[in-house]
Parts: structure tokens; C-alpha cells; sequence
């Protein structure tokens, strides 16, 4: 369900927002939304209030499924089989936004670029700990097979 403030919205901006959220084209959304012309879309969607809800939904997507998603997508890329590199960026990302990144003498996180060789094998060697942890983590425990 859409989540976004009503107050500011008539009832066919508030479908409007809603056919537009779900993947409509300004002018699809308009007819979805009662509007008489596809063209009245293209207005009502550079509207103040239309951009506010928008905005909104945008950021409660962000926040919450679009977070969950983007976290399960970096694990996936950490696994074994992808290519280094590609393990590697997955893995600086997921440290540098838990604030686990190297940080320079003022206690700021420091770039990829700006590290030293030996800070980039502590960070490697730091994730592969992490993740062997997680792996165990993982394992079922005093399961059972069942054959069938």
C-alpha cells in the first residue's frame, strides 16, 4: 500500500500518485486516475503537491524495501564464484556503510583509492572473518537427512 501524506492531494492526484508509483506513465496514470487527456499527466505530475507524494513514497521505498534489497544484492555479490573484484567492491560497500571502513587520523573513512596495500588486506582479511562467522552462523545444527 502507498504510503504518503493525503492532505495536500484531491482524490485524483492521490490515484494519480498511486497508478504513477506502480509503474504508469504520466499519461497512463492520468486516464487510470479519471483524468479526460493523457496530456493533463504531464501537468499534474511536475504539480507541488503530486512531487511532495512522490517524494515520500520514494523515500519510504528507499528506506525500506529498497535498503533490504540493495543489502541481500551486496551479500550476493560477496559470494564465492563471483569474480574477485566484484567480491571485493561488494564487500568495501557493505564496510564502509556499517562505518567499518579504514578511517584516516581524524577518524574519517577513508576512499579505496587513498588506501595503502596492507590497509586493504586488513579490510579483506576483516570481511573474511566476518563472513566465515556468518557462514558458521549458518550451518544447520544436528541436521538430519532425509532421504526420499
Amino acid at each position: 500500500m502507498l504510503k504518503i501524506s493525503k492532505a495536500d492531494l484531491t482524490e485524483k492526484q492521490l490515484a494519480f500518485v498511486q497508478a504513477y508509483a506502480e509503474g504508469c506513465s504520466p499519461g497512463e496514470a492520468a486516464l487510470k486516475s479519471g483524468y479526460a487527456t493523457r496530456e493533463v499527466g504531464y501537468q499534474v505530475v511536475r504539480s507541488p503537491a503530486v512531487q511532495k507524494a512522490l517524494h515520500e513514497w520514494r523515500e519510504n521505498m528507499i528506506n525500506t524495501e529498497g535498503a533490504n534489497l540493495a543489502i541481500r544484492t551486496m551479500i550476493a555479490l560477496m559470494q564465492p564464484g563471483n569474480p574477485g573484484g566484484v567480491r571485493f567492491q561488494a564487500a568495501k560497500y557493505m564496510l564502509d556503510a556499517a562505518g567499518h571502513g579504514p578511517k584516516d587520523e581524524s577518524g574519517h573513512a577513508k576512499e579505496l583509492h587513498e588506501m595503502t596495500a596492507d590497509e586493504l588486506e586488513a579490510a579483506i582479511s576483516k570481511l573474511d572473518s566476518a563472513l566465515a562467522g556468518k557462514a558458521e552462523a549458518a550451518k544447520p545444527v544436528n541436521a538430519r537427512v532425509i532421504e526420499g
